[in-house]
Parts: C-alpha cells; structure tokens; sequence
C-alpha cells in the first residue's frame, strides 16, 4: 500500500490518518510526496497529490463527487495519462452522484460489482505493461 501526501512526509493531513500511516509504513508500505519535509498540505496541493496518485494506478474507480471536486481532478489527470476509467451511478437526486453519472454518460466503464473493478484494473496493468 502507498498513501500520497499533499504535503511534506512529516505532515500526515488530516492528524488523525496518522495511525493509518503508521499501519501503511509497519506492513511494508510507503508515503510519497513530491515536496520536502516542512512543507504544508493546502488545498491548491491536492490536484497535485491527485496526479500523482493517478499516476500511479492501473485505474481509477470514481464513486461520488459534486462537478467541482477533487475526483474532477484526478479524472482529469487519469485521462491525460491514459489511465482506464470506471465509475458507479448514484442517486439522481444528490450533487454526489454528478461526476460519476457525467463520467458514464462520456463512456467510462460502468462498476457494479467486484468483477466490474477486477476488469477495470486488468485492462488498465495491460495497457501500462
């Protein structure tokens, strides 16, 4: 498991993810972070965070997000990077649902079940490698 920082290594955000660090870094995993140490999550660092964790997947899954979010970002990023992309319909009613339903109406794979996603993720490894 990898856990990408917004900010410097020495700054878990938000404080409280700090045990789930810690479990990432005991089980053999990594924190990565393109800024220095001291450096400070904000928000305008998170679409860079979000390029690097697309960066770094055979895919992306997007389950909620208003059109204004952070999973706009990261979609954005996938797509620049070739990256497979999948979603999951939501309510209808909720600004939530508003990224996922505009995803599968532009085409992305529908996910509905774990096989959805093992699928997403095969043809993602398979065009990387």
């Amino acid at each position: 498991n990898v856990a990408v920082l917004a900010g410097g290594l020495d700054h878990i955000y938000p404080s409280s993810s700090q045990p789930l660090a810690e479990r990432i870094l005991a089980g053999g995993g990594g924190l990565v972070s393109e800024l220095p140490p001291g450096q400070l999550p904000f928000k305008g660092r998170f679409p860079w965070r979000n390029r690097l964790i697309s960066g770094l997947s055979h895919g992306l899954w997007v389950v909620q997000g208003p059109r204004r979010s952070g999973s706009r970002h990261t979609v954005s990023h996938a797509l620049s990077q070739d990256r497979e992309i999948g979603a999951t319909p939501g309510d209808v009613f909720t600004e939530l649902s508003e990224t996922p339903h505009d995803l599968l109406r532009d085409g992305a794979q529908i996910i509905l079940s774990s096989q959805d996603l093992l699928m997403l993720l095969r043809r993602g490894f398979e065009k990387i490698f």
